[in-house]
């Protein structure tokens, strides 16, 4: 659809309003963004998704959103966002949008055929709860369409939240996608095998992730005031090659799996640890090669 004229009194809707979707359908409210209809399967999750949302009505009818809003935001998990896009009948639309990180603006193509202006608006950032609609400032905010007058309006929209923004193309959402991925999940998880290890000298899990979150909360306040490598502490900088020798025997002593995981994040990581200038070149290729070792299939 061309001559789109959009602002923060358009209507606005959300289909599957889970914890992105409502923490965005607030933070959008609070900002004088006009949400009209925040929509779940069952009445009384899209009440609690609404609730908060000045103005905004709960329904279970996706496609009342469709035909009463002209901005929608598809906020469905990434495996229901082609479902929502077949399933509705788009025609009275102006714009749909989703907000997956992994997913191209193509599996739209049901709205764009039918004459909607398609899009992918995706926060770097993690949402636990559907509270959240603090979580926008300030953040990275990756965005795809081939329409210029809704590139801008979702522009503007991250300029809303003080948020920095970008041009996503298709081709490269994998590789931005994993690397969201690389520095949220994987690190919780790591975390948590990291607070299992606490088990090998009689301590409980939750005792390793007491002592452990501040340190990795701290962690991040350093590789945003330092960057990488700067950030980058322990043996792979110091070039301590007895220390990883412990540390491969005790992590593969917990679980072949977790030696191995080790291994190859530290593996992965030693080169950008090197760019601090404090390991020789003799303890690098000493420590590249206990790293290979342990990652021998025993």
């Amino acid at each position: 659809m061309s001559n789109l004229e959009l602002d923060r009194a358009t209507p606005v809707g959300f289909i599957g309003a889970g914890k992105l979707g409502s923490s965005l359908a607030k933070a959008m409210g609070e900002r004088g963004y006009t949400v009209k209809l925040v929509s779940r399967r069952d009445s009384e999750s899209a009440a609690v998704a609404a609730a908060g949302v000045v103005g905004a009505e709960s329904t279970t009818d996706a496609q009342r959103v469709a035909s009463e809003c002209v901005i929608v935001f598809v906020t469905t998990s990434d495996a229901a966002i082609a479902d929502v896009a077949e399933s509705v009948d788009w025609s009275s639309v102006d714009v749909v949008v989703h907000c997956s990180g992994a997913t191209a603006v193509s599996v739209l193509s049901p709205a764009s055929d039918a004459g909607a202006a398609v899009g992918g608006w995706h926060p770097m950032q993690t949402f636990p709860s559907s509270h959240m609609r603090n979580h926008f400032n300030g953040i990275t905010v990756a965005i795809e369409s081939d329409s210029p007058e809704l590139f801008g309006w979702l522009e503007t929209l991250a300029a809303h939240f003080c948020a920095r923004s970008f041009r996503l193309k298709a081709s490269d959402r994998a590789a931005y996608h994993a690397s969201a991925v690389m520095a949220c999940g994987l690190v919780a998880g790591l975390t948590g095998l990291a607070a299992d290890m606490w088990a090998t000298f009689g301590m409980t899990r939750q005792d390793g992730l007491n002592a452990l979150a501040p340190l990795v909360t701290q962690t991040g306040g350093q590789i945003e005031r330092l960057g990488v490598p700067g950030a980058i502490t322990g043996p792979y900088v110091r070039g301590d090659v007895e220390t990883v020798r412990s540390h491969l025997a005790v992590t593969n002593t917990a679980g072949p799996d977790i030696g191995q995981a080790y291994a190859a994040l530290a593996l992965a990581h030693l080169p950008i640890a090197r760019e601090q200038g404090n390991i020789s070149s003799e303890d690098y290729a000493t420590i590249e090669a206990l790293l290979r070792a342990a990652m021998r299939p025993k």
